[in-house]
């Protein structure tokens, strides 16, 4: 034995390996009961132990208790392994510490020796151990149970006693410390649903739903609607029968309607009372008047979440937009708010023709021209902005500088992504096909747009 006479601390040795068990216990047992509050909403019926599992799930102190014993048990490993286990081990250096040499070789095992401990624990005694914990998740429940409510009943008082001195230094400060433990932003709830995505745990079309949500009062009804111009609308002194055929082909449920001018809305007319109408009295017969429904006027910068919850709760199918002089701006039916979180819904009666983002091949899709940028956007993922514009043919004209006739086909290249205009009518671009390229290779988007172009057809890039 050396001269400082240190025993050999097999006691702390086996102290040490008795705790780093129950570390890596409390660890596992930590991530079931995270896992079994996820899931107790689906199954927890069929648990046995449902009563001790809710009272775990609905009581924070349990949680604490485990992270408390934790805590304690990394402090006291630390102080066992420095005042017992190292100085044993280092015994016969101790002797020899007037060679400075051999004091720096010391130090420095001690730090060594420090990170490793620091490697172990967090290896095997906290990631080993939850990984295994979601693999059995609700197995052993009744023996997680028994070890969290005997550790709960001997460490809640302590951790009680240091909420409330936390609680009560924290009240000079004048921040309620409580409602600072509730607060979850909107980031955050955003971060973690993204690394659930990546972690499986939701599909695309999950995060893409959640994310939609949050944006629901950031996006007003202007964005979304369906513009004045591309609103099918009928005028009510017109005769039935000459537009009767056109309105049933558009497969349309409900159609505004307007009396002299369109600015002048005066109701809406559902399309399955006219035919239920017609089967009592005939097509002939039909008093379009008093089958039109009140319209529901909204202002255009109406945000989503309001107008889906006054739609819902009024019963209204569709909304009338007035812009900032009261004017017929455009519709939104309760289908355009459900498609902003969900994404397009196509059934039966579209038309292919009307979608608005169709691919063709890997990287070309058709577009049509009064597709918005924040769709294209989403649907794409591009990056297309513009403080001007708010559709894909807006986008188009602005860059060109000019409206392109019948029988100019120009193309814009805009970064990355290339815009053919196929149907260009009426003073607006109808049809384009957008090819994308990767993005390093703009020198092959520049060279797909010279060979486009031709004696009607004007080329452009747009950076």
């Amino acid at each position: 034995m050396s001269d400082l006479d240190i025993p050999a601390p097999w006691l702390q040795v086996v102290l040490l390996f008795v705790i780093l068990i129950i570390y890596a216990f409390c660890s596992a047992i930590e991530v079931s009961v995270m896992y079994i509050k996820k899931i107790s909403g689906n199954n927890i019926h069929n648990n046995e132990t449902n009563p001790k599992i809710n009272k775990i799930i609905a009581n924070a102190y349990y949680l604490k208790a485990l992270q408390f014993l934790k805590v304690l048990i990394i402090i006291f490993a630390s102080f066992d392994i420095s005042l017992y286990i190292m100085p044993y081990f280092f015994q016969g250096l101790y002797s020899n510490l007037e060679n400075s040499n051999l004091t720096a070789i010391l130090k420095f095992s001690q730090v060594l020796i420090s990170f490793l401990f620091t490697f172990l624990l967090i290896t095997f005694c906290d990631s080993i151990p939850k990984k295994l914990a979601m693999i059995a998740k609700e197995k052993s429940n009744y023996l997680k149970y028994r070890f969290i409510n005997s550790l709960a009943w001997l460490l809640i008082p302590t951790i009680r006693l240091i909420n409330g001195i936390t609680d009560f230094v924290m009240s000079f400060s004048k921040v309620d410390a409580k409602a600072l433990e509730e607060k979850v932003s909107e980031e955050e709830i955003k971060a973690l649903v993204e690394t659930a995505s990546e972690k499986g745990v939701f599909n695309d079309l999950e995060k893409n739903v959640i994310n939609s949500i949050f944006l629901f009062n950031e996006i007003t009804a202007k964005d979304i609607m369906v513009s004045r111009k591309d609103t099918y609308k009928i005028d009510i002194d017109d005769p039935l029968e000459s537009y009767l055929d056109e309105a049933i082909a558009t497969n349309y449920s409900r159609i505004p309607v307007y009396k002299d001018e369109i600015d002048n809305i005066i109701g809406i007319l559902n399309m399955k009372s006219v035919l239920a109408a017609a089967k009592r009295v005939g097509f002939e017969n039909i008093d379009i008047k008093s089958l039109l429904q009140a319209p529901y006027f909204v202002p255009e910068m109406k945000s989503l979440d309001e107008l889906f919850s006054e739609m819902q709760s009024k019963r209204n199918h569709m909304a009338i937009l007035v812009d900032e002089y009261g004017g017929f701006s455009g519709i939104v039916t309760i289908e355009d708010l459900i498609e902003e979180i969900m994404g397009d819904i196509i059934d039966e009666t579209d038309d292919d023709e009307e979608i608005e983002i169709k691919q063709l091949t890997e990287n070309s899709y058709r577009v049509l021209g009064k597709t918005e940028l924040r769709t294209l956007n989403k649907e794409l993922d591009t990056d297309l902005e513009s403080e001007n514009c708010d559709t894909i043919s807006a986008l188009l004209i602005e860059s060109l500088g000019y409206i392109p006739t019948k029988t100019q086909k120009p193309t814009v290249n805009i970064g990355n992504l290339s815009f053919h205009v196929d149907v260009a009518e009426d003073n607006r671009i109808k049809k384009l096909t957008l090819t994308i390229f990767p993005k390093q290779d703009e020198e092959q988007t520049n060279s797909y747009s010279l060979d486009m172009t031709n004696e009607n057809t004007n080329s452009q890039n747009f950076k």
